[in-house]
């Protein structure tokens, strides 16, 4: 995992992550314990969080620092999830062939 601790990128992904889950900043610094205007700050990228609200913050959107500080983990889930259907959908097909040639 490599860090790429950009003010503004970070901003731009808390500030994504917050309005993703319906939240005002007043709302997500009452969660993380700090002034609304630290969250500005951060938003607008004048500040990066302390280590702690960087991990607060992940735990809270549910999702990995990376994808919090480089935004890039969002499009591995949707591959991943993308794989695992195919995987499935194959799994499903090796089974109905399977039964097919038990029948006939």
């Amino acid at each position: 995992m490599v860090l790429n601790m950009d003010n503004e990128l970070i901003g731009k992904h808390i500030k994504k992550l917050r309005i993703e889950n319906n939240m005002s900043q007043e709302e997500l610094a009452s969660k993380l314990f700090v002034d609304r205007t630290l969250i500005s700050k951060w938003e607008n990228g004048k500040l990066i969080p302390e280590t702690k609200n960087i991990v607060s913050l992940s735990k809270l959107f549910n999702t990995t620092i990376d994808e919090l500080v480089n935004g890039e983990e969002k499009e591995i889930k949707d591959d991943t999830k993308l794989i695992y259907y195919l995987f499935i959908f194959s799994l499903v097909v090796v089974i109905i062939w399977i039964i097919i040639k038990l029948i006939f």
